[in-house]
C-alpha cells in the first residue's frame, strides 16, 4: 500500500508539473527564493556574493555531471552535496556556535556579533546548496520522483523558514546583547565604533525586545533535523547509485 501510494503521488506530481512551464517556474522560484533569503542577513552585499559564487560553482559542477550521460551520476552528485551541506552545519552549528563562547578573552557581545555574521553567511551558502540540489533534480529528470526530490525540497523549505522567519528574530537578539553589553569606549577603530553606534541606535529607535527562547530552540531543532535528513538522504542516494 505504501509503495502504491508513493507511485500514485509521484504520478500526480509529474502530471501537474508537466502541465506547467517548469523552467519558467524554476527561474521565478530561484529569484524569489534568493531574494527572500536576504531578510535575515546581517551583511547582504557579501552574502549575495556568497550565494552567487556557490550557486555558479554548483551549477557548473552539475553541468559536468550531466555531460557524463550517466543516469547514476546525478545521484552521486546529490549524495556529495548532502555530505558537504551536513559538514557545514556540523562545523558551524555543531562546533563554532558554542565553542567561541568558551574563549575567556572573547566578550559575550563580540561572540554574538561574530555569530550573527557567521550564520548569515551560512544561510547564503545553504541557499546555494538548496538551489543546486533542486537544479540537479530538474536537469537529471528526477524532480518528479519524491523518492529523490522529497528531502531536497523539504530542506529548501526548512532553510527558507529558518532564514526568513527565525533568523531575523535571532539577529535582533544579537543586536540587543551587543547594545546592552557593549561600550563605545572599547572599540578602537572608527569602523567598529561606527558599527556599534549604528546597532545601538537601531535597537533604541525600533525598541527591540528579546524574542522568546523557543525561537532559538526551534532553530537548534531544525539544525538537528537537517543533519539527520541530509545524512539519511546521502546514504540513500549512495545505495541506489551502487545497487542499481
Amino acid at each position: 500500500n505504501s509503495s502504491t501510494n508513493s507511485k500514485n503521488l509521484n504520478k500526480t506530481l509529474s502530471q501537474i508539473l508537466n502541465r506547467l512551464n517548469l523552467e519558467y517556474i524554476f527561474n521565478l522560484s530561484y529569484f524569489s527564493f534568493s531574494r527572500t533569503m536576504g531578510i535575515g542577513w546581517s551583511d547582504k552585499r557579501h552574502n549575495y556574493g556568497l550565494l552567487g559564487f556557490y550557486t555558479v560553482v554548483g551549477f557548473a559542477a552539475n553541468k559536468a555531471v550531466q555531460a557524463t550521460n550517466d543516469p547514476k551520476a546525478s545521484l552521486g552528485f546529490l549524495s556529495a552535496t548532502c555530505n558537504i551541506w551536513m559538514g557545514l552545519i556540523l562545523g558551524v552549528s555543531g562546533m563554532e556556535a558554542w565553542v567561541k563562547f568558551k574563549a575567556p578573552l572573547l566578550p559575550r557581545h563580540v561572540g554574538f556579533d561574530i555569530g550573527r555574521h557567521v550564520f548569515s553567511a551560512l544561510s547564503a551558502v545553504e541557499t546555494a546548496l538548496a538551489v543546486t540540489q533542486i537544479h540537479t533534480l530538474y536537469s537529471g529528470g528526477l524532480i518528479y520522483n519524491l523518492d529523490y526530490s522529497g528531502v531536497p525540497l523539504l530542506m529548501a523549505a526548512v532553510v527558507l523558514l529558518q532564514t526568513a522567519i527565525l533568523s531575523p528574530k535571532l539577529e535582533r537578539l544579537g543586536k540587543i546583547v551587543i547594545s546592552e553589553e557593549g561600550s563605545a569606549a572599547e572599540f578602537k577603530t572608527a569602523k567598529a565604533a561606527k558599527a556599534f553606534a549604528s546597532i545601538r541606535q537601531e535597537v533604541e529607535k525600533k525598541k527591540y525586545v528579546k524574542p522568546p527562547k523557543i525561537i532559538h530552540l526551534s532553530y537548534v531543532i531544525l539544525e538537528l533535523a537537517k543533519v539527520i535528513l541530509l545524512g539519511k538522504h546521502a546514504l540513500t542516494m549512495w545505495r541506489i547509485q551502487t545497487t542499481t
